[in-house]
């Protein structure tokens, strides 16, 4: 009864993260309603309940953890940054194609939203470091932050001298800028791509939890 508990708060965690940026709201709360409904089944049932519902919770435990757990590391991620966990999440799922750590995308972003907000505000500077990609601050203020990555990058791949790309990507996202070239090569198109795949396999995972939850629901829990 423990377990099935955990994984009713587990899943219940993620749908609420998720959930702030609308993504995906459909399986989220899909999955809300029937963990709290089988919650509620498992505590009627006692033993007898705990018992015919014990493999399918197993199975399903490990997924609402995952998910929980991946949902509050986007939104502490977040919190620090101030970007959408929606945009995070194609982020990261752009790092993990690429053998890109997030820590490194975490810091280009902070770097490059500086760059950003500087330019904006008049610094030479800034302005310079985007002006080698082909961009001004006015251009990239309310986009995403997977879509200003998406513009910058398609500045970084027009610079051809490999050494010249990867000081243009510093400029704008610090020491972290040519750990980030191999997730940027794909340019605004590449992101694009990757925030479609992103969402089509987060949804999957959650219609596949949300499945399971279906049988052990059927099975009277």
């Amino acid at each position: 009864m423990a377990a099935s508990a955990g994984a009713i708060r587990a899943g219940q965690a993620y749908v609420e993260i998720t959930a702030r940026d609308g993504a995906f709201m459909a399986s989220m709360n899909r999955m809300r309603q029937q963990m709290s409904t089988i919650g509620k089944g498992m505590m009627m049932a006692g033993g007898a309940g705990l018992a015919i519902g014990t493999g399918v919770i197993g199975s399903i435990v490990g997924a609402a953890v995952a998910f929980a757990e991946v949902g509050s590391a986007l939104y502490d991620m977040s919190s620090r940054t101030g970007v959408a966990t929606e945009a995070l999440s194609v982020l990261q799922f752009a790092a993990q194609q690429t053998g890109t750590d997030m820590a490194s995308v975490e810091t280009g972003i902070r770097k490059m939203q500086k760059a950003i907000e500087a330019a904006a505000g008049g610094s030479d500077e800034a302005a310079k470091a985007l002006g080698a990609v082909g961009l001004t601050a006015q251009q990239l203020q309310g986009m995403s932050a997977d879509q200003q990555m998406g513009m910058i990058a398609d500045g970084l791949m027009a610079i051809e001298d490999p050494g010249a790309r990867a000081a243009a990507a510093m400029a704008i996202f610090g020491k972290s800028g040519t750990m980030l070239l191999p997730m940027l090569e794909g340019g605004s198109a590449g992101m694009s791509q990757f925030a479609a795949q992103a969402r089509s396999e987060t949804a999957a995972k959650a219609d596949a939890l949300g499945d399971s939850l279906d049988a052990l629901k059927a099975a009277g829990m």
